[in-house]
């Protein structure tokens, strides 16, 4: 699994998220979810259904605004088969 966010990983302001998924589980996949959190904030339900184009896996983002000033995120990828489930964190931080 390859993830791409951005360009402009700015809170409020819409950008693509964009997962790559290679070799013989790519074709296996049903359906990706992706969830954005801050370790130990509580910043609501984040969740977003990845939409299949080929190969590819896209869905518009926004995030919200932490209220303390943070940007550091995970992003938590589950991408699931008829029998399994395929999870992957991946951390980033927003722009500013």
């Amino acid at each position: 699994m390859a993830l791409q966010l951005g360009p402009g990983v700015v809170p409020l302001q819409p950008f693509p998220a964009r997962l790559a998924i290679s070799g013989e589980m790519a074709e296996r996949i049903e359906e990706i979810q992706i969830d954005f959190a801050m370790t130990g904030m509580d910043m609501g339900i984040n969740r977003y259904r990845l939409v299949r184009d080929g190969s590819v896996w896209n869905a518009p983002v926004v995030l919200p605004i932490c209220t303390v000033g943070r940007s550091d995120w995970i992003a938590s990828v589950a991408a699931r088969t008829a029998d399994t489930i395929y999870q992957a964190d991946f951390k980033f931080r927003t722009e500013r």
